[in-house]
């Protein structure tokens, strides 16, 4: 049985990567192996089910859908990019073993040289959560599926058929069906995803110093505890800067004060 680990480091710093082959069936054999080196292209899917900003019930809506309704042994896809957000990206989970033979594209076209209705075998299904005929993924998302998708084209090394972002596909260039969705409207924001919105560190820095000045002006009785409170939460500086910035308006609107 298949076990291939994948590390996408910049994901992992921002606390947006999980791996979730255990917790439901068929996150690792399932439908049997297959060989990285067979693997020659990247397939967007949509879910079509709502965003409920929330990674586990995302996935778990993705899982009630395959394997109660659809009666398959496991998720079809191998990667999930989730609608929750934290520090500019979206949590994705690992849903599917890369070195397992997943469900949801079989190419029944047969197209791009592989055998109709063995698509499983040589592609890897990347699930957006959302529904994208008349939108498009969050810019957090866009981030994360193009982290995703750029880590195993050009730094992961096991994929040898993954070559550039040419092999970037969707799931209708393989079998009658709209996923996922208006491809043409964000297939440019998966290669060149926005920049996202940071704080610098001497907005930070100032804010920081505001709450600690006003923090000392109102007194323990009321600063301490919110302050420590939020240094113990292990909030990232953008975070901090948001939560601290609250804080302090909190406080100057205070009738105690």
């Amino acid at each position: 049985m298949s076990n291939v680990s994948l590390r996408f480091t910049e994901l992992e710093k921002y606390g947006v990567w999980k791996d979730y082959r255990n917790n439901y069936p068929g996150g690792f054999g399932w439908r049997g192996d297959r060989a990285l080196s067979n693997v020659e292209h990247l397939v967007i899917h949509h879910s079509v089910t709502t965003k409920t900003r929330n990674a586990d019930n995302d996935i778990a809506k993705i899982a009630a859908e395959h394997i109660d309704v659809r009666k398959w042994g496991g998720i079809g896809y191998n990667i999930v990019i989730t609608s929750e957000e934290r520090n500019g990206y979206a949590v994705v989970g690992y849903v599917g073993d890369m070195g397992s033979i997943r469900a949801h594209t079989p190419n029944l076209k047969g197209v791009f040289g592989i055998p109709a209705r063995q698509g499983n075998v040589y592609l890897a299904g990347i699930c957006i959560v959302g529904d994208f005929r008349d939108q498009t993924p969050s810019e957090a998302q866009l981030r994360s599926v193009h982290r995703v998708c750029h880590d195993l084209i050009y730094a992961d090394g096991r994929f040898p058929k993954l070559k550039s972002w040419d092999n970037l596909r969707m799931h209708k260039d393989f079998d009658a069906t709209a996923c996922p969705g208006d491809f043409a409207a964000y297939r440019q924001l998966i290669i060149d995803p926005p920049k996202p919105e940071v704080a610098s560190l001497s907005e930070y820095e100032s804010v920081l110093k505001a709450a600690k000045d006003w923090n000392e002006a109102v007194g323990a009785k009321y600063g301490e505890k919110i302050l420590g409170r939020v240094d113990d939460s292990n909030l990232s500086r953008n975070d901090l800067l948001i939560a601290l910035y609250r804080y302090t308006q909190y406080l100057r609107r205070s009738p105690v004060v």
